[in-house]
């Protein structure tokens, strides 16, 4: 079971071609746009959204308490005391700017998934680095509660156990605030990133090694390869890999020989 490309847990785009990519080579996954934007953009875009996504985080947990004190408002009739929230607040922000480097990591760990198209396999899971790193970290967590001796005793360490899955889940909440700051402000030329996009996929593809490409080019939906292939098995898994790519719609395919 594959986790999709880079774009994780959100898409950008109209939905793509349902391929069949156990042909092509173990690890390979449909490529949304916004894998092509955090592939190809420059490389502080990413990070900077990254970075932004990351401080989000802290949004959560802040909307929390505010729906925590509108209900003891409204359960009293009289507001919440916010003085311990206002003497805390300049104690966060280390943790904030934590927050925001993990959100840059996160984003440098997604785009090299992304340029490279190397995952990490979990048995039947394929997922991108940035996952896996975060699902590490919160598996890391729990392994040094187990061996630290925690005197809160057996309750902490086991709940120490769930911190890998809320490693996977930080890393689910990053990537949609990071998809949604990519969608608001990624606004790159599309048909340039996708020509580098397709390039690079057919360059790297595991499946292809008896096609010869001498250049793409991919305009309004369409990509035009030049190349040379042995037969009609090698040109239909040309197109099958580039229909992987989200924006890719239609292949077209001229000998470069002829």
């Amino acid at each position: 079971m594959a986790i999709g490309g880079a774009g994780g847990f959100g898409g950008m785009g109209g939905p793509q071609a349902n391929i069949d990519l156990s042909s092509l080579g173990r690890g390979y996954s449909n490529v949304t746009k916004l894998d092509v934007i955090v592939a190809h953009t420059p490389l502080w875009f990413p990070l900077a959204t990254g970075f932004v996504a990351g401080v989000l985080l802290w949004a959560i947990p802040l909307a929390l308490f505010g729906v925590n004190s509108l209900l003891t408002w409204a359960s009293t009739g009289a507001p919440a005391d916010l003085t311990y929230l206002t003497l805390r607040l300049p104690g966060l922000a280390p943790y904030v700017s934590g927050a925001g480097a993990l959100g840059a990591l996160l984003a440098a760990l997604r785009r090299y998934s992304a340029r490279s198209k190397r995952y990490v396999t979990f048995g039947n899971f394929t997922v991108t680095f940035n996952t896996a790193f975060a699902t590490l970290a919160g598996l890391l967590i729990a392994v040094s509660l187990a061996v630290s001796g925690s005197r809160a005793g057996l309750a902490v360490w086991l709940m120490g156990l769930g911190a890998p899955v809320m490693g996977f889940m930080v890393d689910g909440v990053w990537q949609m605030l990071h998809n949604l700051l990519l969608k608001l402000f990624g606004r790159p030329d599309m048909d340039v990133l996708l020509t580098i996009e397709a390039e690079g996929f057919l360059m790297r593809h595991p499946g292809l090694g008896d096609f010869v490409l001498h250049s793409v080019e991919v305009s309004r939906g369409t990509a035009l390869v030049k190349g040379d292939w042995p037969g009609k098995d090698t040109r239909d898994r040309v197109e099958q890999a580039l229909r992987c790519i989200d924006g890719v719609d239609r292949v077209k395919l001229e000998r470069a020989s002829l």
